[in-house]
């Protein structure tokens, strides 16, 4: 089963609409909680980690400053490797995980 066929939007209704504006909404939304849920989740952690993306910047930056101009790669090897694989892997993944959803 594919992803876009999870959810029919063309399925008839069982019961008639209701009167009440919150009864609606779920008679509107029902079978699709799971992947409303879904998307508040991955679209949290999207912003969680453009909030981590300043303070991973951040960290990268003062570590670079208190290094020596001819030391900078040397001293800072982790935090530079760890800096790329956040922003070539983690959070285009994360991204796009957002979009999908």
């Amino acid at each position: 089963m594919k992803f876009a066929d999870a959810v029919d939007p063309f399925r008839r209704p069982d019961t008639p609409p209701p009167q009440r504006l919150t009864a609606f909404f779920a008679w509107c939304l029902e079978g699709a909680l799971p992947f409303i849920a879904l998307g508040c989740v991955v679209s949290m952690l999207a912003g969680a980690v453009e909030v981590s993306t300043a303070l991973l910047l951040g960290w990268v930056i003062d570590a670079a400053l208190a290094s020596p101009p001819e030391r900078v790669f040397a001293d800072n090897v982790m935090p530079l490797i760890g800096l790329a694989g956040f922003f070539l892997i983690l959070r285009p993944i994360i991204f796009g995980a957002s979009s999908a959803v």
